[in-house]
């Protein structure tokens, strides 16, 4: 029980927030928000990543690849929500919608970067490949 209820706090911590403010600055701080969280979970993700290639443990790069493919489908999510947040806005503004869109195609790009990054090193581990030596994990 008690673990159950620490994953669900953690698990509203880390969910993204769709952007429903109507002013410019709303959207600003909406989105440092969506940032903030991408980030901490992509830094998560890099992290298990290279954890689990160099104790070469499939199982956590398994875990891995569903986090990536969960954090790929939030941020589709909110970029289906565009839309939505462009008439939502007070005025047409522009400036706002722009900055939000880049924002959401920055968080895509990491996503599709993180994508890579797990794909491959559960690719190499599932493939029964050498093990990692100490300098390369170190330079990962």
């Amino acid at each position: 029980l008690s673990h159950r209820k620490q994953s669900k706090i953690q698990k509203a911590e880390d969910s993204l927030q769709k952007a429903e403010s109507s002013s410019i600055q709303g959207v600003i701080v909406e989105s440092a928000s969506n940032i903030a969280t991408v980030i901490k979970r992509g830094n998560r993700i890099y992290t298990n990543a290279v954890n689990g290639l160099a104790t070469h443990n499939l199982k956590s790069l398994k875990k891995n690849k569903s986090q990536v493919e969960n954090l790929t489908n939030e941020i589709d999510e909110l970029k289906d929500h565009i839309f939505y947040f462009i008439k939502n806005l007070d005025e047409p503004s522009v400036s706002a919608s722009n900055f939000y869109l880049n924002v959401l195609r920055h968080l895509q790009d990491m996503a599709q970067s993180l994508t890579y990054i797990s794909n491959a090193s559960y690719k190499h581990v599932n493939n029964n490949h050498k093990k990692l030596k100490f300098s390369q994990i170190k330079e990962l």
